[in-house]
């Protein structure tokens, strides 16, 4: 991709577009502008919403048919290590265990804004 400059402007003419459409929607408050990676090894997490939650400044109302979310699946298997169990896995099974954690709710998606207690946050 790095080599070809048709896929990396088209990539970042949707990047900007993308930014310039948040923030038309957040005209009066803050926006916080992250990425998720560099061009090199992902050497720390950081996880805005939970940091954001844990300060107090981002109150998600609780959804009542939902008992594990995506992050509380893979929080449990980087403690326990599963990863690594899960690379030894055929990649078929990868494929499938991928598939399923991603059909898992998950407060990183687009719509958690429906989920926000924006007078509370």
């Amino acid at each position: 991709m790095w080599n070809n400059e048709h896929i990396m402007y088209r990539n970042l003419k949707a990047n900007d577009e993308g930014i310039q459409k948040v923030l038309k929607m957040n005209k009066d408050g803050y926006t916080f502008l992250m990425s998720d990676h560099g061009n090199g090894q992902i050497e720390d997490k950081f996880y805005a919403n939970e940091f954001l939650s844990k300060e107090g400044l981002l109150i998600v109302k609780e959804k009542k048919n939902s008992l594990i979310t995506r992050e509380g699946v893979v929080k449990i298997g980087s403690k326990f290590g599963l990863h690594k169990l899960a690379r030894s896995l055929p990649q078929s099974m990868q494929q499938k265990v991928i598939r399923r954690v991603k059909a898992l709710d998950s407060v990183m998606e687009s719509g958690i804004e429906d989920r926000i207690d924006w007078k509370g946050s």
